[in-house]
């Protein structure tokens, strides 16, 4: 569990959002440096309104798991994380009676209790049973401990169930009641439930699944109102990584952004960057003031996108391709660039009377070749004389 910080105040999204105030929301996300997507962050705000948790899909990298942190930084909420893996048991999410403290309660009881007169021995001893079923042996799960709080809490908790396709089938019913009534039944403790039942401060969930093991369950998916993060497209991806890299110069972000999408050009890769792999990539390029990618210096940079040797050996290959278009002027990311970055756009504008020059003298030099050939054109096959050469 991540704290809140207690020198900052704590925000709650799902009143911002019943008061109409969505777009303020929206705005300390994207302060964070995550531009959410407003597809995305419509069915978030639907999700709130509902007390529905969200699932969020999508392919690795899109930036699922990074919404919820975003949040976490926006709002200042206590935030409760559960990552799906192999051998993941309930009692990690849920809860467990700590066996070892009830034994011990028992034997300093059972002592005390016979020490008592005969008559109030027995009803001693079944107090003291009793008692260590009560919430003091109760351990809290994840899970369990995000609803408990927020029920103790004048705000709500954020819970994050991470890579749910990991979880299982069993984990998936156990997490049913929770999500549907904030409630999670314990076998034999004494106020029957843990959990949140006043709705106005709810933990909010938000499940992130690659659909990478198998198919959720039906019933797991109706506890969830459904979003799907989309890979965001080029400009959309500009817009990214300015916001996380805000500092990063045009001449480091434009070198590492045509890379990558060269990158993603190139046919028969095993692997392909994501978003994750781009701000990663973006953040060295600032590091390393990167403003020109070069045939000495790209392979440094290939640790970051081939995931494995042979895409490696693979883009090695590749690299006249990936070196052309990454020197090559881009329209829709130097353009954009440009319109944010007057040193930028001088950049290119210095460039662009170069190629024009050139371009220029290579039309005149055409032009030449041409008014030769079509005064030659006109010429008779007899207009063509060879003087013998001199002996």
């Amino acid at each position: 569990m991540l704290p809140s910080n207690p020198d900052k105040p704590k925000i709650n999204p799902r009143q911002m959002v019943r008061e109409g105030r969505a777009d303020k929301l929206y705005a300390l996300m994207c302060a964070t440096g995550y531009i959410p997507d407003e597809g995305n962050f419509s069915d978030f705000c639907q999700s709130l309104l509902s007390g529905f948790a969200l699932l969020a899909c999508g392919s690795p990298g899109s930036g699922k798991t990074v919404f919820s942190d975003a949040l976490f930084e926006a709002c200042n909420l206590d935030y409760y994380t559960v990552t799906g893996r192999d051998e993941l048991k309930q009692e990690e999410l849920l809860c467990s009676w700590d066996e070892r403290e009830q034994d011990s309660f028992m034997q300093e009881a059972r002592p005390l209790a016979c020490a008592l007169p005969e008559t109030m021995r027995a009803r001693a001893l079944e107090t003291a049973r009793n008692e260590r079923w009560t919430r003091r042996f109760l351990i809290l799960g994840e899970v369990a401990a995000a609803y408990s709080k927020a029920q103790e809490s004048e705000f709500p908790t954020l819970l994050r169930l991470d890579e749910v396709d990991k979880f299982g089938a069993a984990i998936e019913d156990a997490l049913l009641s929770p999500l549907a009534t904030g409630k999670i039944y314990v076998e034999r403790l004494s106020d029957g439930f843990v959990g949140c039942i006043n709705e106005d401060v709810l933990p909010i969930v938000i499940s992130t699944s690659n659909d990478s093991r198998y198919e959720l369950s039906q019933p797991f998916r109706d506890r969830h109102l459904h979003t799907y993060f989309a890979t965001p497209g080029l400009m959309k991806e500009l817009q990214i990584l300015r916001g996380r890299c805000p500092k990063i110069k045009a001449a480091n972000l434009s070198q590492a952004l045509k890379l990558l999408d060269a990158i993603r050009s190139v046919a028969g890769l095993s692997h392909y960057p994501s978003v994750r792999t781009g701000i990663q990539l973006a953040r060295a390029f600032e590091r390393d003031n990167v403003v020109e990618i070069t045939e000495r210096n790209v392979s440094i940079y290939f640790t970051y996108f081939a995931k494995n040797r042979r895409d490696a050996e693979y883009l090695k290959k590749q690299l006249p391709y990936l070196l052309s278009c990454v020197g090559t002027f881009h329209p829709e990311i130097d353009v954009a660039l440009a319109e944010r970055d007057a040193e930028w756009a001088g950049h290119w504008a210095k460039k662009r009377e170069i190629i024009d020059a050139c371009r220029n003298e290579q039309f005149i030099k055409q032009s030449k070749d041409s008014v030769r050939f079509e005064q030659t054109a006109n010429l008779s096959p007899n207009d063509f004389s060879f003087a013998p050469a001199a002996m």
